[in-house]
């Protein structure tokens, strides 16, 4: 039995459901990886070579079913793994940079302000005032291309 599935384009694509299954255990296992690896330096290359995967494959099926590049998906969880640093440690911010795979402090908060709305420091205080802290804004839903 064929399931017609809408993919956004103006036919969308027909799949049966073992392919989607092991679409989605392709993507699953993708997600699993960039949060494991998000330190590292992650291309649609890295990860699908590491994934035993095409790389057009990946870069087809991740665009389609997630909405976002694999870039824009492994900034999207260094700034949720930094957010979580900011609240949970003391430790410096150049510290976080480092520790999330970001090459400079600078473009990081720059990644931060444009993830959240306020810069790394003023998430920590915020927390440290018990205020309620910012929900992640994903910016590649705002303005395409921008990361």
């Amino acid at each position: 039995m064929m399931v017609r599935k809408n993919t956004g384009g103006a036919f969308g694509a027909l799949r049966s459901p073992s392919e989607d299954e092991g679409l989605a255990k392709d993507l699953v296992a993708v997600k699993e990886y960039i949060k494991e690896h998000c330190r590292e330096p992650l291309t649609c290359g890295t990860v699908s070579e590491a994934l035993g995967l095409s790389e057009s494959y990946l870069e087809k099926i991740f665009g389609r079913e997630v909405g976002a590049t694999i870039s824009q998906y492994v900034l999207m969880c260094r700034m949720e793994r930094s957010a979580e640093l900011l609240v949970e440690t003391s430790m410096r911010i150049r510290e976080i940079c480092e520790a999330v795979g970001m090459k400079t402090p600078g473009w990081y908060s720059k990644c931060f302000h444009r993830c959240y709305g306020i810069s790394p420091s003023e998430y920590r205080r915020t927390e440290q005032r018990g205020l309620p802290l910012p929900e992640m804004r994903l910016p590649y839903e705002e303005n395409p291309g921008t990361l």
